[in-house]
């Protein structure tokens, strides 16, 4: 290695007899550290935005702000960085960063589900498993093959003890990093793929190995042959925390969180802890990671582990292939999601850089040793994300099937729906709506609801905490709210597969941000075959009979889903259709025109087939003023030619399709009923649906409107409030009309989603005069 020189300040003792010596610690220390702490955190922040487009973890931007503070950078301008990091107060960051170190593998322990790893899957534990033999076999030759290589150039010596340097390169290029692996998926939006689900699976328990290995072989490098003793007393060590300690915690946390008696000074206990099992685990040889991973551990989950998570992230985070290819092979998997399983589990966390700080400290590896394998994790982790984005991008699969909709469906067919849910009201009223579709024998319905729930603070927390069924295993009695919801979602759909044959169910959670978790949803509904994706409309209905806005925040995902999904899309707005009596349901469809429409009809003609539905079919026909076709967004003369071919397409399709169901089903069934109203204006519009609501009906299924092409209805829909539910849909949501039927609002796939763009900020102005129309 080469010399090291010493940085030596003076250090005034005050007050020899304190546990403070040095005097006005407050006015002299903490000032430094602010300042070094907004510097670190607020480049980091800088670095991360940079770095989103190219899908990188937070590690990479904060390893970005060290080398920003390098010599060849910063580094070289002293006054700044003399400032910045003055002599005396290194000492302070090396300290502040080990605590965060500490608590960041408390907090992993605390993520780990010892229930999930201990009841793995075959094939998951056969990925992690083949992830971490294949390295520990070929990386011994690979550094064999560098001192070979980079022996006979003499600029800088290599190591002379090989033996410690052996198992720190052989551990480095093992390990891998559950959290970082968490947030990959996340970002590119596999986590809720078979791939992702596979990956993060073997993650977690490849992320338990990784641990395993660091407890046993590390101290080798640290304490030489005296590491057998630290090895043994570590071992018994754990022993102890998880058969004596844990139930006693585990006992007394219960006890506190069935009553909500947590607060702020008894969680100081718990941080308490992770220090004392954090300098055992350090007395006893080992690295005092080990001690703090063994706490979060034996804590328990649910309940505790979110509240812990929460309080503890912003202070914790503001400081090989072939062998996976060659299993995921034996299992069937296709060789490009091998290949990218591989990459996935090759992103190195925390584990490596550990392990590399330990090798430079304990100057185990020389400098050429120590910038080759440093650059190997950086470039490991680095290149995933970019790599997988471009050979697995599942969003281009989308468009190689044109037939997701129902009205291409095949009457012998499996009818393949994705139901969005965010809480457990909206899941009652989705199986209301589900036990319409006239699930048989010869069509069932496979479901697949999908509870949405919003990320927040640390990505690998969540989706640890939500990988599989939440269960009653030992330390797990305090579900957290979204385990809970999960937990009764579950039961309610279970229930719904247990009282029909032709329904198969299937309950999944997708935790990701609302801001792209319509993409979980895509890929959801691309892997799963879908036809139909049913959202939940973002108001609900009070006792006075009105609906009023739950969270704006899933209009925004409905809007967006509709903009893309890859398959038709439908949006129930529920008036307590759970209440009417499903033996004499009465379905009104408002036909217009358009591929939408087509697909309204093909829903309601599906549910006509269950015994005692009635079905309504009333066709607006569009004549004189009310039939000119809208050519305000074509300038060129032959786009305004397209526009008017277009629609004269679209109405030969409508009258082919309505033939057809005239002459199947109108003649055929007397609880199937047809009639024709024209309209000669826009004025007409809500003058007519307000004759028909007359009527009376359970369920209005209506298109959204997209392909209308009709100059009337586009100057109708600037004056409605929910664009995604187009006109006739917004009219029939709105208070102002009085309706009490429910509503499907249903947009067909393979023309293009819906566009949402200026009127989004026009609707405010014009809701007013919108309802007087009404």
């Amino acid at each position: 290695m080469t010399d090291t020189i010493p940085a030596c300040y003076n250090v005034s003792i005050v007050n020899s007899n304190q546990f403070w010596k040095t005097d006005k610690v407050l006015k002299t220390e903490l000032p430094i550290i602010a300042i070094q702490i907004v510097f670190v955190v607020g480049l980091s922040r800088i670095f991360s935005i940079i770095y989103k487009p190219l899908h990188q973890t937070r590690l990479i931007s904060q390893i970005a702000v060290g080398f920003l503070l390098t010599p060849p950078l910063l580094g070289r301008f002293t006054p700044i960085f003399e400032f910045i990091f003055p002599v005396n107060g290194i000492v302070n960051v090396e300290i502040l960063s080990h605590i965060g170190l500490i608590y960041y593998a408390f907090l992993s322990g605390l993520e780990m589900n010892l229930n999930t790893i201990l009841h793995v899957k075959r094939k998951a534990a056969s990925i992690a498993i083949a992830g971490i033999i294949f390295p520990v076999l070929v990386a011994p030759w690979l550094y064999g093959l560098f001192r070979k290589v980079y022996g006979h150039i003499m600029m800088f010596p290599l190591e002379e003890s090989t033996s410690n340097a052996y198992i720190l390169w052989t551990l480095i290029l093992t390990v891998t990093s559950f959290p970082v692996v968490a947030h990959t998926l996340s970002e590119l939006k596999l986590l809720y793929t078979g791939l992702g689900k596979a990956a993060l699976t073997a993650s977690m328990i490849g992320d338990t190995y990784s641990w395993i290995l660091f407890t046993l072989f590390v101290p080798f490098s640290i304490n030489g042959k005296g590491a057998i003793y630290t090895v043994l007393c570590t071992i018994i060590f754990v022993v102890v925390c998880i058969f004596v300690v844990r139930p006693i915690i585990q006992w007394f946390i219960d006890h506190k969180a069935d009553k909500d008696e947590w607060n702020d000074n008894q969680l100081l206990f718990i941080f308490m802890g992770v220090l004392a099992c954090s300098c055992i685990s350090d007395f006893l040889g080992a690295h005092a990671i080990v001690g703090a991973f063994v706490f979060g551990l034996i804590l328990p989950h649910g309940k505790f582990a979110e509240m812990v998570n929460s309080i503890s992230d912003d202070f914790v985070a503001g400081f090989l292939i072939l062998s996976t290819l060659f299993v995921t092979l034996f299992f069937g998997m296709r060789t490009r999601d091998g290949l990218t399983l591989g990459l996935i589990l090759n992103n190195k966390g925390a584990m490596a850089l550990i392990m590399l700080n330990i090798a430079w400290d304990r100057t185990i590896f020389s400098v050429p040793t120590y910038a080759v394998i440093t650059s190997a994790v950086l470039l490991m982790t680095i290149l995933v994300s970019p790599v997988i984005n471009a050979i697995f991008k599942p969003r281009q699969r989308f468009e190689q099937n044109k037939l997701k909709t129902i009205q291409k469906l095949r009457v012998d067919s499996e009818l393949r729906l994705i139901t969005c849910i965010h809480n457990t009201r909206q899941a009652a009223n989705m199986i209301s709506i589900i036990e319409c579709f006239n699930a048989m024998r010869v069509s069932p319905v496979h479901v697949f609801a999908l509870y949405l729930v919003e990320l927040t603070g640390r990505a690998a927390a969540l989706v640890a905490a939500h990988i599989g069924k939440p269960n009653n295993q030992p330390g797990e009695q305090n579900l957290t709210r979204s385990q809970e919801e999960l937990e009764s979602i579950h039961n309610a759909f279970d229930a719904l597969g247990e009282a029909y044959d032709a329904i198969r169910v299937e309950t999944l959670n997708v935790v990701s941000a609302y801001a792209t978790i319509h993409e979980d949803i895509y890929h959801s509904a691309d892997e799963k075959r879908t036809s139909l994706i049913l959202l939940p409309f973002h108001k609900q209905l009070t006792l006075e009979g009105t609906l009023e806005v739950t969270n704006v925040v899933y209009k925004d995902i409905n809007q967006n889903v509709m903009q893309g999904a890859p398959c038709s899309v439908g949006i129930f707005v529920d008036r307590d259709f759970g209440s009417v009596p499903k033996m004499n349901l009465h379905v009104r469809v408002i036909f217009v025109g358009g591929p939408d429409d087509r697909e309204a009809l093909a829903i309601a003609w599906r549910m006509a087939g269950r015994s005692g539905t009635k079905l309504s079919m009333v066709r607006i026909l569009l004549l004189g003023e009310a039939a000119e076709v809208d050519a305000s967004a074509h300038d060129e003369a032959q786009e305004i030619l397209s526009a008017v071919i277009d629609t004269d397409k679209q109405k030969e399709l409508d009258d082919e399709y309505i033939n057809t169901f005239r002459l199947i089903a109108v003649n055929n069934n007397d609880s199937i009923s047809y009639s024709e109203i024209d309209v000669h204006s826009g004025e007409d519009i809500p003058v007519i649906l307000n004759e028909i609501e007359k009527f009376g009906c359970d369920l209005y299924i209506v298109g959204q409107g997209n392909c209308r092409n009709s100059k009337v209805f586009t100057n109708l829909l600037e004056w409605c409030e929910c664009l995604e539910l187009g006109v006739i849909g917004d009219i029939l949501v709105s208070n102002n009309f009085g309706s009490r039927s429910s509503v499907l609002v249903v947009q067909q796939y393979g023309y293009g989603g819906m566009i949402f763009g200026n009127n989004l900020n026009h609707k405010a102005t014009s809701k007013g005069m919108f309802e007087s129309v009404v």
